[in-house]
């Protein structure tokens, strides 16, 4: 950091920096100088994109080499992910308790650093402040319904599969309630760090913040190592928050990928339970090998590929409603309702009824329709993909979309009797309880039948003997 100090914005001496290199501005005390930005690129923007990407011009002109430091991070993280999901999640327990906690302790840490800097107060205004004319774009909306999604991992599997571990009388619907509520706070809690930062960096560059906010990977690698250098102990900052986006990653990938373990090994339980580490090592190598691509000269541009067509967006929106219309509807909302009645005692209001049968199907299909009519291609930055780069990302969402009219028409042709048969026996559900609550609904059961048996044993008086003695 001393020797960042003593440079001039005029000169850097990195390997991958180049004539237009914008430095930032310190005076002989190492203190930050407020200055206007004027053209040319930021150091830390110089550093992502020609050192540590080493990033091509585009896609057209091939992935190019290795990046032999990422291609050591992702391996390392993966071996993190493993040895977390190894046993079982349901066995690991404090590194669970310690990954959901610690980001928490440091957002509130850079949260009170933040909201004293100086132009916090601007950028809370811009966090609040509605632009009406974004309502118009179908890409706000779609990005909204897959922050939503991902934020209370919804249609990855991650919840499903976590819920497996839990008795069978586990209050899951207060746990669904509680986990809305604590993700809408956390999501609203780092909107008010991020904009406080984008504020004081406005106020930096003498800018506005509209003009210093990035969204992907820029905010976290460019903008916030910006502010990190104008800080104080600017290296504890960046300690602190690159070991809660370390963990951040790593939290959300291991449920993601517990999720395709305990789905492969419950459908093939027989055989491969004993042997689930083996599944897991396996999985983790595939995925690792899968994630090589993206981390070559040209992998940036695939991981926006894959960000926009597969990961999110249009086909994360498409299976959601699916999955909402197979349990509301061909399973039934009443149903649902009444299997949460039996695991904790008591229905679910009304509204959540409506929920699930009506509001969502139509919010999610209405969000769908119009991304598709008001569809933008993706893009880096100001870079543009090529045509033939915009359609091999659409074949990547039909890819994960094609898989549910598919299987549904390969049932109906594939089993023996008409297609209407077919429809019926394959819309109508036929779910085999586990044995475990199957023991506990039988010994409610007989609960229910002492408790009756007992009332009945109890003499009452008659209606005669009963007005007498309250004459008397």
């Amino acid at each position: 950091m001393s020797r960042v100090k003593k440079w001039s914005l005029s000169h850097s001496d990195g390997w991958w920096n180049t004539d237009k290199c914008r430095l930032l501005k310190f005076d002989a005390n190492g203190t930050y100088v407020k200055h206007k930005v004027k053209g040319g690129v930021a150091a830390v923007e110089e550093f992502w994109n020609n050192r540590v990407l080493q990033a091509n011009d585009g896609i057209e002109f091939g992935l190019g080499g290795m990046q032999w430091e990422l291609v050591g991070s992702l391996f390392l993280g993966w071996l993190i992910v493993y040895l977390i999901i190894r046993r079982g999640l349901h066995q690991s327990g404090y590194i669970i308790w310690f990954t959901a906690l610690f980001p928490y302790v440091v957002m509130l840490t850079l949260l009170a650093k933040a909201l004293t800097l100086e132009g916090a107060i601007e950028g809370l205004k811009a966090y609040v402040h509605v632009d009406w004319s974004y309502m118009r774009n179908g890409s706000t909306w779609i990005d909204a319904a897959t922050q939503i999604f991902f934020a209370y991992s919804v249609g990855t599997g991650a919840l499903s599969a976590l819920g497996s571990y839990n008795k069978f009388n586990h209050n899951c619907f207060r746990d669904a309630l509680i986990t809305c509520v604590i993700n809408t706070c956390t999501c609203l809690t780092a909107g008010v760090l991020v904009f406080s930062i984008l504020g004081y960096m406005a106020v930096l560059q003498e800018t506005t913040v509209a003009k210093v906010a990035r969204s992907g990977p820029g905010l976290v690698f460019i903008t916030y190592p910006e502010l990190v250098l104008s800080l104080p102990v600017s290296f504890f900052w960046a300690v602190i928050f690159f070991a809660m986006l370390l963990v951040l990653g790593i939290d959300t990938e291991f449920c993601s990928v517990e999720s395709l373990i305990t789905g492969i090994v419950d459908n093939w339980s027989e055989k491969l339970l004993p042997y689930r580490k083996q599944v897991a090592v396996g999985v983790c190598l595939v995925l690792y090998l899968l994630g090589l691509p993206m981390v070559t000269q040209g992998g940036i541009y695939i991981f926006q590929l894959m960000d926009f067509y597969s990961a999110s967006g249009m086909s994360l929106l498409w299976i959601c409603f699916f999955e909402t219309i197979a349990v509301s509807w061909f399973y039934g909302a009443d149903k649902f309702s009444d299997n949460i009645k039996q695991m904790t005692g008591m229905k679910p209001f009304f509204f959540w009824y409506l929920c699930w049968k009506y509001f969502a199907p139509l919010l999610m299909s209405g969000v769908f329709i119009y991304y598709i009519v008001s569809y933008q291609p993706v893009t880096y930055g100001t870079y543009e993909f090529p045509l033939w780069a915009e359609i091999l990302g659409l074949f990547i969402s039909f890819s994960s979309m094609i898989w549910v009219p598919a299987y549904a028409i390969y049932y109906l042709i594939s089993q023996p009797g008409t297609l209407k048969e077919n429809w019926i026996k394959g819309t109508t559900a036929n779910i085999e309880m586990r044995s475990d609550a199957l023991t506990i609904l039988a010994e409610r059961k007989r609960q229910e039948n002492d408790i009756s048996r007992n009332q009945s044993d109890v003499p009452f008086l008659n209606k005669t003997e009963s007005q007498t003695d309250c004459h008397n």
